[in-house]
């Protein structure tokens, strides 16, 4: 259920916003260097436990065969977004659990009451706790002037948010479904405001964030770069790891805008500067016609 904390946040963000359209792009571009000087001296740091993180927007349907994709790849944490239903989450749970052993838990909500067929879910091997949703956007029908002058019928967006233990270091693991629309940067934009503000008071750091933001990896790219910088900045995971040559892509030449559908609009994002996260790599799959959307590997030291 979501609280009317979690609309409160919504409302507070969205308010310090304005309409989305005032906010001047940031014009240092994420190049590589500006990315790993985010992680100053992290690849010399002692590495303790290794935390694998996979997200994916299954389009849908989640099948045997995505399933056993999946679980292939030996994740600890998967995000899943716009999955048909709570039992397509239990059967990966289950299937999880059988090829890994242990006991796999998950959690799912509906991105909003304006459907039944459309959940964010977590799916981990390792214990949820304080698990919290939070509202995005509101769905129905109104108007947001940096979008439309006149109402407009916007779906529901949401994130769902837990805590993990990895070794003796608290993450909080947080699912994530933005606006899809490609003219909706500015509703993103809130999206990603809410979102970060919301996850900053509602966890203790770090955070590591996975999911479909529907957004490109530029430098004029609001929303992008609002994930990016302050408040509470973020590190891209996939461009650190292009930047260090640890990154993996299914055509065989990772960039910082390899696509995870026709462009790059999948995303794992930790907190900058974290002294307790590292990547170590990551990782674009192509899954071929299971959904339209490829999924995102990112492995972490956890210190």
């Amino acid at each position: 259920m979501v609280t009317r904390a979690a609309i409160a946040i919504w409302s507070v963000a969205v308010a310090a916003c304005g309409d989305g359209g005032g906010q001047e792009p940031i014009d240092a571009a994420p190049d590589d260097a500006a990315v790993d000087d985010a992680r100053p001296g992290a690849q010399d740091a002692a590495r303790t436990s290794a935390l694998k993180v996979l997200t994916w927007n299954t389009g849908g349907p989640l099948d045997a065969t995505a399933i056993d994709l999946v679980a292939a790849q030996s994740p600890q944490v998967v995000f899943l977004q716009e999955v048909d239903g709570p039992d397509l989450v239990e059967n990966l749970r289950v299937r999880l659990q059988a090829v890994q052993g242990g006991t796999w838990v998950k959690h799912e909500i509906s991105r909003a009451t304006d459907t039944t067929q459309s959940y964010v879910a977590i799916v981990s091997k390792l214990a949820l706790g304080n698990i919290q949703p939070v509202i995005l956007r509101m769905p129905g029908t109104y108007v947001v002037s940096c979008y439309s002058s006149s109402p407009v019928l916007h779906a529901g967006r949401a994130a769902l948010g837990a805590t993990v233990t990895i070794g003796n270091k608290s993450v909080a693991v947080i699912s994530v479904r933005t606006s899809s629309a490609s003219d909706a940067g500015c509703l993103r934009e809130q999206e990603n405001t809410v979102l970060k503000n919301w996850a900053s008071t509602t966890f203790p750091a770090p955070h590591i964030f996975g999911g479909d933001f529907n957004m490109q990896p530029e430098a004029a790219e609001t929303e992008y770069q609002i994930m990016l910088n302050s408040p509470n900045p973020t590190t891209d995971s996939w461009a650190l790891a292009v930047n260090r040559g640890t990154a993996i892509s299914f055509d065989g030449a990772p960039s910082i805008t390899t696509p995870t559908r026709n462009t790059r609009l999948d995303y794992i994002f930790f907190d900058q500067g974290a002294a307790d996260l590292d990547v170590v790599s990551s990782e674009i799959l192509d899954e071929g016609a299971l959904s339209d959307h490829r999924m995102m590997i990112t492995t972490f030291d956890v210190r």
